[in-house]
């Protein structure tokens, strides 16, 4: 076994790393609608989640974690 076959060091990229997703930041404009939108419908189905997502430009997916932790500001 030679050494380029042994453990990689700490700090070394690896290819199973995945890459850390950017967090997404919102406007007051953007909670504003966010806001306004959980108040009229607190448990908002799909389609309203792809219409939220589509106003703030964002995945549907953010959508869906904020619903979940009840991360409304």
């Amino acid at each position: 076994s030679s050494v380029e076959d042994g453990p990689k060091e700490a700090g070394e990229p690896t290819q199973e790393r995945r890459k850390a997703k950017m967090r997404h930041k919102f406007t007051d404009h953007d909670l504003e609608i966010l806001n306004g939108s959980f108040e009229q419908n607190p448990y908002p189905d799909y389609i309203m989640k792809e219409e939220l997502a589509s106003k703030i430009h964002c995945q549907v997916s953010v959508i869906h974690m904020i619903q979940e932790t009840q991360q409304i500001f």
